[in-house]
């Protein structure tokens, strides 16, 4: 059977990391997007094609920017374009790649680029060494247009038990997965619950730090430190980033 000429294919892939000592020269998100947008092009043998792509969509960050897209589009010469921008969700992406698919199926667009950057580590290198970073935010554009999709995160009867977000619902699904391999918490904790994660991080040139850790490694957790609730909240971010997902301590008292 012939493949229908509407048909969505992702063409080009690309992702910029920028690890620099300063990060007074580090790149910006905005720059790590437009950098990757190029690199994606040249992925898919088509060099100079990014500037004739209907619609730059960008995956919301902790940044600032009003319309990313509009700048990318600007620096890559496709000034034509239409931008849309996500809102912070972990499936912001999945939820874009296929809104994005639908429209080319649909014969709305005939290509599209979809980017993201983050800049965390130059950030936190600055903040340690009092150092000023660029900017490079256009204060001067209209906000983009949104697009957050349909985000259904749990049932009524979740919501009724007070299963309404992912951070609460992992220490009930390492529950099941312990009892269904009959270990204590603390054999739980401590064990390596997905080895294909670890050796795909072992595979992967873009991770900087490839020490496997339990939590407790993360960060050392005091029950009654006044810091606690931003303590989780910095374990799950690191978790979730690039690490296994253990079981949270049965002492911890509630979130």
């Amino acid at each position: 059977m012939p493949l229908d000429p509407r048909t969505p294919v992702i063409v080009g892939v690309a992702q910029v990391t920028d690890r620099v000592d300063d990060p007074s020269t580090a790149r910006t998100a905005l720059e790590l997007m437009i950098d990757a947008g190029r690199s994606a092009a040249i992925d898919a043998g088509a060099a100079g094609s990014e500037a004739s792509v209907d619609v730059v969509a960008v995956v919301g960050g902790i940044w600032s920017y009003r319309d990313p897209g509009r700048q990318v589009a600007g620096a890559l010469g496709a000034s034509a374009a239409t931008t849309l921008l996500t809102g912070l969700s972990g499936t912001s992406p999945q939820r874009l790649l296929a809104h994005l698919s639908a429209r080319i199926a649909d014969g709305e667009l005939d290509a599209a680029l979809m980017v993201g950057g983050e800049v965390f580590r130059s950030r936190r290198r600055a903040r340690q060494l009092d150092v000023v970073v660029r900017r490079d935010v256009d204060e001067s554009l209209a906000p983009a247009e949104r697009f957050e999709g349909v985000l259904d995160m749990s049932t009524p009867h979740e919501e009724s038990r007070g299963l309404v977000e992912p951070g609460v619902f992992y220490p009930v699904a390492e529950s099941a997965i312990r009892h269904a391999r009959g270990e204590t918490v603390d054999q739980h904790r401590r064990r390596r619950i997905h080895p294909e994660i670890e050796r795909h991080i072992d595979r992967s040139p873009g991770i900087e730090d490839r020490e496997f850790r339990i939590p407790e490694q993360i960060h050392p957790f005091r029950r009654n430190d006044r810091r606690h609730r931003r303590d989780i909240a910095l374990l799950q971010h690191r978790l979730s980033a690039r690490q296994p997902i253990h079981q949270r301590r049965p002492d911890f008292p509630p979130i």
